[in-house]
């Protein structure tokens, strides 16, 4: 912590995706790739410049790789070449992460959920959607905390909040370890919702998900006492407070920052 502010580059590790350019077909399909339901007049791909286009016409279809897992965080980014109609839509591990019509440069960083499934487009109804150079690097949980100095299990702890769209950043609480960490707590902004939530084991649980306003520069900060912990976004509460009791979390007296991205700025960082 310098100056009240907290610096973290969280890293990301190699490529997960074969083939995530779409250099290289077979037959008339991308190598590498699979498909969610069929292929027939009314849902296929086919090679578009140098990208894959999916075309569906009152049908769904899905072209996906079974990389990703639930419980780990990923670094999504897609160049939508074109949207002729319809929106693209991209899941991580069950967790949905993008609907949009829009092109250019997508970048997203999300937590899988459930499935081992990244699916770079999942259509349906009707779209005609061109993707290329689609990427996903999971991020080591030791790089998205930056712990400070083990203070004491007990504290209030606040910074203000600018958060990258996409992205995601908050506050650390209650962690065991900054090299292998396990069991803890992240209260964070996530687009239009304040998110608590636990880790037991490497194994996460939503403790509460509110909808919020944001606002860049807001204050986002935590009260822990006890088994109590009680959450304020831009001066109001966020719920009433939410007990965690988990004997691996409660007593543990590392906290700091999160961030999904290094864009992502937290400043007047207070820990008391």
């Amino acid at each position: 912590m310098t100056d009240g502010k907290w610096i973290n580059t969280p890293g990301a590790g190699g490529e997960l995706l074969s083939n995530g350019d779409f250099g290289n077909w077979t037959a008339g399909l991308p190598n590498g790739w699979e498909y969610y339901n069929y292929l027939d007049g009314t849902r296929y791909v086919e090679q578009s410049g140098d990208g894959c286009r999916i075309i569906v016409l009152n049908a769904v279809l899905g072209l996906r790789q079974g990389i990703t897992l639930p419980g780990k965080w990923y670094r999504v980014s897609v160049n939508v070449v074109s949207v002729a109609s319809g929106s693209l839509v991209i899941y991580v591990s069950g967790n949905l992460i993008y609907n949009s019509p829009n092109t250019g440069l997508v970048l997203r960083t999300a937590r899988g959920i459930a499935t081992t499934w990244f699916y770079a487009a999942f259509n349906s109804a009707t779209s005609d959607v061109t993707i290329d150079n689609v990427s996903v690097r999971q991020i080591p949980l030791s790089d998205l905390l930056s712990l400070y100095i083990p203070t004491a299990p007990d504290v209030s702890f606040g910074a203000d909040l600018t958060v990258v769209s996409g992205t995601q950043a908050g506050l650390a609480l209650n962690w065991d370890s900054s090299s292998s960490p396990a069991n803890g707590v992240i209260a964070y902004i996530d687009g239009d919702k304040v998110k608590l939530e636990k880790c037991v084991a490497g194994v996460w649980t939503t403790v509460i998900t509110a909808p919020v306003t944001y606002s860049a520069n807001a204050r986002l900060s935590v009260s822990k006492t006890g088994t109590q912990y009680q959450l304020h976004y831009n001066g109001a509460p966020v719920g009433s407070a939410n007990t965690i009791s988990d004997v691996g979390i409660v007593n543990n007296t590392r906290h700091g920052l999160f961030s999904t991205y290094e864009g992502n700025i937290l400043d007047n960082c207070d820990l008391v």
